[in-house]
């Protein structure tokens, strides 16, 4: 008896989990899409981000579409993290997977179109020091 009251609850916690990273998904794709229902920073988190555009970053998931590789990009300041990550499909990146990892344990990430958001708002602002 116990043991079949155990492998129901345990079957009810994965599904639990299996919904909740389903939600997820489908959430990290209406960002990505672009849709009208997808994220957009806040003016107050945009602002946020420029404060801290002089902090060390780390840009990850960025796809080399000519070489066909994981692009390897050094650390740099948070401003030039963001505005790689905007501009970089024009020069033939694939940045779909890409976030840029910034400030103390717990900040969120930006994302591609974190990133292109900040730079349509503020320019070259982020590069400013």
């Amino acid at each position: 008896m116990v043991r079949g009251k155990v492998q129901s609850t345990n079957v009810a916690k994965r599904s639990a989990r299996s919904g909740h990273a389903a939600k997820r998904c489908l959430i990290d794709a209406q960002c990505r899409s672009g849709s009208s229902t997808g994220h957009m920073m806040t003016e107050e988190a945009l602002a946020a981000v420029l404060e801290v555009r002089n902090k060390e970053a780390q840009i990850l998931g960025v796809f080399d579409s000519t070489n066909k590789t994981e692009a390897a990009i050094d650390v740099c300041r948070l401003g030039e993290a963001v505005q790689f990550v905007a501009n970089a499909p024009i020069l033939g990146y694939d940045v779909r997977a890409a976030m840029v990892v910034y400030g103390d344990l717990g900040t969120p990430t930006l994302r591609a179109r974190d990133c292109e958001q900040l730079w349509a708002k503020y320019g070259k602002a982020p590069l400013a020091s």
